[in-house]
């Protein structure tokens, strides 16, 4: 089974009221905690997912806010234990959940050769 993983890069607590990220596209209507992974749209992580993408950090599904950047997201983690370097699943398993290819292909609207094809040569691959 494939399985793409990341970490958490940083944490930034947001007021509500503040836009977060690129063209103002979300607005926190709460107090929120946002985490950021350094995976963006070059690496393959579609521009698609923004403000509707799902990754998995310890056990919890949590929500991509903002617009995907060419080198980094936003996630929602106000209700999730994160902290940084925390293991960030964006597609296989983390504990009982999932993300398959497929599953991030529909999100991403991408065939799942297609989504595969893009991922970036540069990430490091480890074989199992």
């Amino acid at each position: 089974m494939i399985s793409w993983k990341s970490h958490v890069m940083d944490i930034k607590n947001v007021k509500m009221g503040e836009f977060i990220g690129y063209g103002t596209s979300f607005l926190a209507e709460y107090d929120m905690r946002v985490a950021s992974i350094p995976v963006g749209y070059s690496y393959g992580f579609s521009r698609g997912l923004s403000n509707q993408g799902r990754v998995l950090i310890n056990g919890h599904r949590v929500s991509v806010v903002g617009v995907v950047n060419m080198n980094m997201f936003l996630v929602e983690i106000t209700h999730a234990e994160v902290k940084i370097g925390d293991t960030v699943t964006l597609i296989g398993n983390d504990g009982d959940l999932s993300i398959s290819v497929s599953h991030f292909g529909n999100l991403s609207d991408q065939l799942n050769y297609e989504l595969l094809t893009r991922l970036d040569k540069d990430i490091p691959r480890v074989v199992v």
